[in-house]
């Protein structure tokens, strides 16, 4: 079920992945369900391949700031930029995004995915997921993969990551 707010080194976690929360803290959200049927599939949002934004989540067409903000997308609402310190109370059931490419995180960190349905991502010394990534430079194997998958309650979601994501391919 649920995640645990805002940590420190390694706590938190996005989803509840408490391995997830890497330096600077995680961030907890609600629970992590399978797809729902009914989601909005139509308006995905983009963590695609190309240029890199260090610092900074991709988030519609407004960038977030690693470490002070997520992004947050709800089946209801367009990508928004939340404070890390008001919790998630506006995220319920969202993606949450807190990294989307290795130059966002401390060294010796990379950006991994936490949770699938719906999609979270965090900063973490070791992997938890998938690694995302922005060019094929980004990948200590295999190159940068853009795939659109089903994020759950958030509809579809267009993410790239060092080699396939088996979620992706399952839940196109």
């Amino acid at each position: 079920m649920g995640g645990s707010g805002v940590g420190g080194m390694g706590g938190g976690g996005i989803g509840g992945y408490a391995a997830a929360g890497g330096a600077g803290g995680g961030v907890g959200t609600s629970s992590i369900g399978g797809p729902d049927a009914s989601a909005d599939k139509s308006s995905p949002i983009s963590l695609e391949a190309g240029v890199a934004n260090p610092n900074l989540v991709t988030c519609g067409t407004t960038p977030c700031t690693v470490g002070s903000q997520v992004c947050c997308e709800t089946a209801t609402g367009s990508p928004t930029c939340i404070s890390v310190d008001g919790g998630l109370v506006g995220c319920p059931g969202g993606n949450v995004l807190a990294c989307d490419e290795p130059a966002d995180c401390p060294t010796g960190e990379r950006c991994y995915t936490t949770s699938n349905a719906p999609l979270g991502t965090a900063c973490a010394a070791t992997s938890g997921g998938f690694a995302l990534c922005k060019t094929d430079s980004d990948c200590l194997t295999g190159t940068c993969v853009t795939q659109t998958c089903f994020s759950g309650g958030a509809g579809q979601i267009v993410i790239s990551t060092c080699g396939p994501d088996a979620w992706c391919t399952a839940h196109p």
